[in-house]
């Protein structure tokens, strides 16, 4: 009886462990998705501008105001991301509050 209760303790502990991993599973997917759906209106609100190397340079300069001095080179990324790869990388390591303004 008692490795009875014991083996089906420990198919309880694997049911919950699979569930908990598939949780995280959906959890990450959703996260991904938003973030490339956030990521795709930047990107095409944002992409004549960062192939204009002034207007590039102004939006870096006026998000670092807006940044602690630890983020200003996620900034300088973002602003120097001529491509769509580098453009999503950088994009992704800003702060999430600024990531949703500036696709306001």
């Amino acid at each position: 009886l008692v490795a009875k209760a014991k083996e089906e303790q420990a198919a309880q502990a694997e049911v919950v462990a699979a569930n908990a991993k598939l949780e995280e599973a959906r959890v990450t997917a959703l996260v991904q998705a938003k973030n490339e759906e956030v990521f795709s209106r930047y990107w095409a609100t944002m992409r004549p501008v960062l192939a204009d190397p002034a207007k590039s340079k102004a939006l870096a300069d006026a998000l670092k105001n807006r940044v602690d001095p630890a983020e200003r080179g996620q900034v300088d990324c973002v602003a120097d991301a001529a491509t769509v790869d580098k453009a999503r990388a950088c994009f992704l390591t800003l702060p999430n509050s600024l990531r949703q303004e500036m696709v306001r």
